[in-house]
């Protein structure tokens, strides 16, 4: 994958890439072209498409997942870590080479992501975000949920039981906090 954006890179030379892998892709592209159907869906930037709603959530398997675009803030070298601003929102993530205010796109899997009513202390967790809930959608036959959360413009999932949802009382517009446990930086 390296050898192929050098060369693009290097030689300006125009690259048609065919890929079912969005990690490929945005690792790849400067400019992306959705195909559904035979037809085109959506063109434009990697920023631009990232936020295509079709695009932003992806099912690896049976795994769900969401992609965010995010800028590096800074660099901690105190402790050995990365600030990335996600809409006025920072994630916290292992120290990244990229340089301040380079973009980012930030993986989050859905599983990674577990909700709060209220701001927990104590915690091992670093990424601690206040959201707003914007969808709901319950998969009975596996018991979970699948909450859909807003950080600002963008958008992430978060999955948890059934159960969790009840306990919780989660519903649409409530404020709640998304506790993301791992964060992977595509092409990283």
């Amino acid at each position: 994958m390296k050898i192929i954006k050098e060369i693009n890179k290097n030689l300006k030379i125009p690259i048609l890439f065919i890929s079912h892998s969005i990690e490929e892709i945005i690792f790849i592209a400067e400019k992306i072209i959705i195909i559904e159907n035979g037809k085109v869906a959506a063109q434009g930037s990697i920023e631009e498409i990232i936020s295509y709603k079709k695009l932003s959530h992806f099912n690896s398997g049976n795994t769900s997942y969401s992609l965010i675009k995010g800028i590096i803030h800074k660099h901690d070298k105190t402790n050995a870590n990365t600030i990335i601003d996600v809409d006025g929102k920072k994630l916290i993530t292992k120290p990244i080479s990229d340089k301040v205010n380079s973009n980012q796109i930030i993986k989050l899997f859905s599983k990674d992501i577990s909700i709060a009513t209220k701001i927990p202390k104590n915690i091992s967790i670093n990424n601690i975000l206040e959201t707003k809930i914007t969808k709901i959608k319950t998969l009975k036959k596996s018991g979970i949920a699948e909450i859909y959360l807003s950080i600002g413009k963008q958008e992430i999932i978060s999955e948890i039981t059934l159960f969790s949802l009840k306990k919780l009382k989660l519903k649409i517009n409530l404020k709640v906090f998304a506790l993301v446990k791992a964060i992977s930086i595509v092409g990283k």
